[in-house]
């Protein structure tokens, strides 16, 4: 195995958990890659390997892929939004609802 190899095994390694902590806390992952540094064939294979590990997330475990612009959307909506409670419990009113849940420590 060579160096550089090992070396991109361990940023992989480094970054996948980096990923999982950050999904534990529900937070928000941005991957800004510009098309001039993957062109070569080492950095575009370390570019696929990335984008089938958020494949696999988004299959797996449901994470949301999308785009900076879908996400300025759901912020606006989600600061439209309202928890509620009544007598059924905990929920969600305004736009955008059907993609919100109620996350409630007690």
């Amino acid at each position: 195995m060579q160096l550089n190899q090992r070396a991109d095994e361990s940023r992989s390694v480094v970054t996948e958990k980096q990923m999982e902590l950050i999904m534990e806390k529900h937070g928000l992952i941005s991957f800004i890659v510009h098309p001039d540094y993957i062109v070569r064939p080492r950095e575009h294979g370390i570019y696929e390997a990335l984008l089938g590990h958020l494949d696999c997330l988004r299959e797996e475990r449901d994470v949301w892929i999308t785009t900076p612009g879908e996400l300025n959307r759901w912020w606006r909506q989600r600061a439209e939004m309202k928890l509620v409670k009544d007598e059924k419990g905990w929920h969600i009113e305004g736009p955008g609802k059907k993609r919100a849940r109620p996350c409630l420590r007690e």
